[in-house]
């Protein structure tokens, strides 16, 4: 009589924790079956044979003939088949000895970071603001706001669920929509590299309680679907002429009408994604000069040509 062998002791968590995710997505078969994010039924059974044509090694590991979890990339793809959230997904990458993905801050752990965060947004001498992981934007710099030709008062004045990237960009009641909106093209575009920023730096949080509260109330707001449903992560390119050296242009006209070409660039804190710290550079002389007579103190040397090559992206 055969024994039945025992995972390695480096494997155990890993196994027991697949199981559990699995012998716990079986039971909710008997609600209804869960919806593919393109709206498609999927059919899954999660059963031990299924589970096998996701993860071919798992006999092995199971029985102890691999000594080591699987790699990081191979235990996201068994969180994405287990359908897990984000506490579920972190669950697997621990018990395979890899590290968490970060979780949504708030409270006062949030605002620990997001004090570093603005002394480093008041540094860069460019228009800047912090946004969270839901991309709500946390504060914003002096440089911006005389970009946009308001107050501090005026910001302040903005009704909080308004202050979010996503909603600004679709909300026609938004003070900076105006500035956005130059024409339906270039506001599409501008609109639908977001969306894609937004799905790909919250790629693992679609079952989040706060994402799904997020899109929903930004299905309320004109083209917003329509657009998120076209941009899917794994499919969209920048086959745009803005994808041509300046890369990833984009464009705003400031509050005294000049139009002004900018890049952004993503600070972050060591490595914390979020809280993260969002500028504005100018990409070309004409919205350099822009932004100088706005009083924004662009550094010398940050400009196209100026030291004879052409921005990168």
């Amino acid at each position: 009589m055969n024994r039945q062998r025992r995972p390695h002791p480096d494997c155990q968590a890993f196994v027991e924790t697949v199981d559990e995710l699995r012998q716990r997505r079986r039971n909710e078969l008997i609600r209804p079956q869960r919806s593919s994010s393109d709206g498609r039924e999927v059919p899954k059974t999660f059963t031990y044979t299924q589970f096998r044509e996701v993860y071919s090694s798992y006999p092995a590991l199971r029985s102890g003939k691999l000594k080591k979890p699987p790699s990081r990339d191979i235990v996201m793809a068994i969180a994405d088949y287990l359908e897990c959230d984000l506490a579920e997904r972190n669950r697997l990458l621990i018990s395979a000895h890899h590290y968490p993905i970060q979780p949504y801050r708030s409270g006062e752990t949030l605002a620990t970071f997001v004090r570093v965060a603005r002394e480093i947004m008041q540094f860069v001498p460019l228009p800047a603001y912090i946004i969270n992981r839901d991309w709500d934007v946390l504060d914003v710099n002096e440089h911006l706001l005389a970009l946009a030709g308001i107050t501090r008062t005026e910001y302040e004045a903005i009704p909080v669920e308004m202050r979010n990237v996503i909603q600004m960009i679709f909300d026609p009641r938004s003070p900076v929509y105006p500035l956005l909106y130059l024409d339906h093209e270039q506001w599409r575009r501008f609109a639908q590299r977001n969306i894609y920023g937004f799905k790909v730096q919250n790629a693992y949080c679609e079952r989040e309680p706060w994402y799904i509260e997020r899109v929903a109330r930004w299905r309320e707001l004109p083209y917003f679907s329509e657009l998120w449903e076209n941009t899917p992560i794994d499919a969209y390119t920048a086959s745009t002429s803005d994808a041509a050296p300046p890369f990833y242009r984009s464009t705003i006209r400031s509050a005294t009408g000049q139009i002004i070409n900018f890049r952004s660039l993503f600070i972050t804190l060591s490595d914390e994604l979020y809280p993260q710290v969002v500028a504005w550079m100018p990409v070309d002389h004409a919205s350099r000069a822009a932004m100088i007579d706005l009083g924004i103190p662009i550094p010398p040397g940050w400009m196209p040509g100026e030291n004879g090559a052409e921005a990168g992206g």
